[in-house]
Parts: structure tokens; sequence; C-alpha cells
């Protein structure tokens, strides 16, 4: 994440001081200044919440920071800086707030950490704005899904759902998530299946944390797509990261013309694999697709033309002849798949796209 660098003495440095110690009463206080002057979004919140998420807090040290020098020139609110913000009033629709009262919240924002409102109700206006047109356009705040299946298999859990229309993402995205009687708690996981216009989904997960018959609701995609740019692609998958790699595959599979595709599949040991008769039959059906599983410590998949080698994941993607002449995709949590990156950058590797299966907002930070 790109970090910006605040100016030391300019008219927002206290109030960037503030938000930068991480002080939770900070939050506690914003939590509970919004919530007086709006009870009904105590729902949008986790049950027996007490502070805000700490986006709220990076999304105002960003603009603040960001719009620092500019501002006290009365210019206009960089580009750059509108961006992420636009992002995250599409994310936020997910979540019913109504968009009309972002430039409220920005004053009371600005209350509480001391500082002159107008920069921040004018970043507000700006997400009120590219929310309504997405309103005014048509497009769905959020989708619901149900639970039609939930299965284990090997370390991760199974998960089908069916929407009652299609679910915008593209493969290697990631959706926001949330449980019916959940209130406010969102999981961000990565659909394991092309979109399609049936409302198929499937998702990967760590543990049994719903049940068939659950409801889902979806929020916005996250994320880059992956979209083929070279004749051979790299493609790693590190733990449940799976999912992510698994709807590019399948995505590619339905292409005319495709790249040659190497599946390079991490684990820490054999028992990490989960979705092997996928894989295998993909491994000994795809003449395009070769897949290799990786794990330092050896055991047995059964029968199959997929190789498996017995290495640390980062040391096998980044070795020399692996990555060259390859565009990069890497699939994972993006605290597991961050070791992989740092491995092949080392090696000298550039333009790596990393399809967090995790994916959150995020704000740089100072």
């Amino acid at each position: 994440m790109r970090k910006f660098a605040p100016v030391a003495d300019g008219p927002n440095a206290a109030a960037l001081q503030v938000l930068a110690e991480q002080d939770s009463e900070v939050r506690a206080t914003l939590f509970g200044r919004i919530v007086e002057q709006y009870p009904q979004a105590a729902m949008v919140f986790p049950e027996g919440a007490t502070e805000v998420p700490q986006v709220l807090v990076d999304a105002t040290s960003f603009t603040l920071a960001a719009t620092q020098e500019s501002e006290s020139a009365g210019a206009a609110i960089p580009e750059a800086t509108l961006i992420p913000l636009r992002e995250w009033a599409l994310d936020l629709r997910r979540t019913g707030f109504p968009a009309s009262e972002f430039p409220a919240v920005a004053e009371i924002v600005g209350g509480v950490v001391g500082v002159d409102t107008q920069v921040l109700v004018r970043a507000a206006r700006e997400m009120e704005r590219v929310s309504r047109e997405a309103d005014e356009a048509g497009v769905a705040a959020a989708s619901v899904a149900q639970v039609t299946q939930v299965a284990q298999d090997g370390s991760a859990w199974v998960v089908r759902a069916e929407a009652s229309a299609a679910v915008g993402y593209a493969a290697g995205q990631a959706l926001p998530v949330m449980r019916a009687g959940n209130q406010g708690v969102w999981w961000a996981l990565a659909p394991a299946v092309p979109p399609n216009r049936f409302g198929q989904l499937e998702f990967h997960l760590d543990g049994p944390d719903v049940e068939v018959g659950d409801y889902l609701t979806l929020g916005a995609a996250r994320g880059p797509a992956v979209r083929a740019n070279r004749p051979k692609m790299l493609l790693v998958a590190v733990g449940t990261g799976w999912a992510a790699a698994k709807s590019v595959v399948f995505g590619l599979i339905e292409e005319r013309i495709r790249p040659e595709v190497h599946l390079v599949v991490c684990g820490d040991n054999a028992d990490d694999f989960y979705d092997t008769h996928t894989i295998n039959s993909l491994t000994d059906s795809q003449p395009w697709l070769q897949v290799t599983r990786v794990a330092p410590t050896p055991g047995e998949f059964g029968e199959s033309s997929a190789k498996a080698i017995w290495v640390p994941g980062s040391a096998f993607v980044s070795a020399p002849g692996t990555w060259w002449d390859h565009q990069i995709v890497l699939c994972g949590k993006g605290a597991e798949v961050a070791e992989y990156r740092e491995a092949l950058e080392a090696a000298g590797a550039r333009g790596i796209l990393t399809c967090a299966t995790d994916a959150a907002v995020q704000f740089p930070t100072a």
C-alpha cells in the first residue's frame, strides 16, 4: 500500500497526529456521535460495537493529508485522492446507510478531530455523487444468495450458494459477504467459479461458518480482475486462494484464445491441499494447463499428471525459469501471499498481480 507523507506544519498537522496514534478514544467518540445523530446506524456496525471501523479513520487521515497543501490554495481535491474515496462509496452501498448523509457525517468527523470540515464535506459530496449515480444506473447495492451445500474437503469447507440473479464480479475478485443474523460482520470471499447468469456461487472457507439454508448478503466486488495479457501465465494459489485461481482457470476454459498456464498450488504440507479431484481432472484434460503442487513436507496425492515438489512455495515460484516471461498472478489471503510477492520481487519480477481473497477497502497510511 502506497504511503502518504503528511505536511508536518500544515493546518491539519495536529489532527493527523491524533489520527495516527490509533487511539480507540477517537473511534469511540465518532461511534457515539454518529449513532446519536443516526440511531438506525447502529445496525450498520457489528452487534455490541462501541467504535467505528478503522477504515473511517484511515479515510479521514488520507483525505486530510493528501489535500493539506492544495487546500490552503483553494485548489480542487486531487483526482488521486478521489479515486479510492469513490471506490469506498460504492463499497458502502451494501450497508444501506444513505449516501445523502455522507456530508453530515463528514461534519461530525471534522468536529471530533478538530479540523475545518470543508475538505471533508467536499470529499463526502463526491462520494454521495458516485453512489447516487450507481443507484440511478440500476446497479444493485447488494445481492442475496442462499446456501445450498456445505461440505468439508480436506483442510477447507466448500460452500455453494445460489442467488436469484447474476452476481457482478470478475474472476480473481473477492466479494464482501455477510451471513443473515450476523449483523455488521462482513467477510471477504473469492468466488471459485466465474460469473454466470444463473447466480451460482462457490466459496472456500477455513471453517464451517455457514449452514445450508443460510442467506448471504453480497456487496460490490473488490480487487483486480484477472485478464490474460501474455502468452504465458504463472498462477499461484496459496491455501484457500485456490478459490480465486479456480475461477480464473475455469474462466480461461471458456476463452477461444488462452495462455499457457502454470498453476502452482501451495500449502504447508500435503494435508493443506483440497479439491484434488477437480485439480487432477483439470491437469489431465487441459493441455494448456500445467499443475504443480508445492509444499515443504512430502505427502501423497494419488494418480495424476500433476507434479509435486517438496520445497517452500515462495522459493519455488521465485526460482530462475519459473516466472520468466510469465504474467504473474498470486491468489490467497493478503498476509499469506505477501511472502511470495516479496520473494518474486527480490528475484527481479515486476508487474505482479495480487488477488487477495480477503481484500478490504484500504487507504494509504502514514
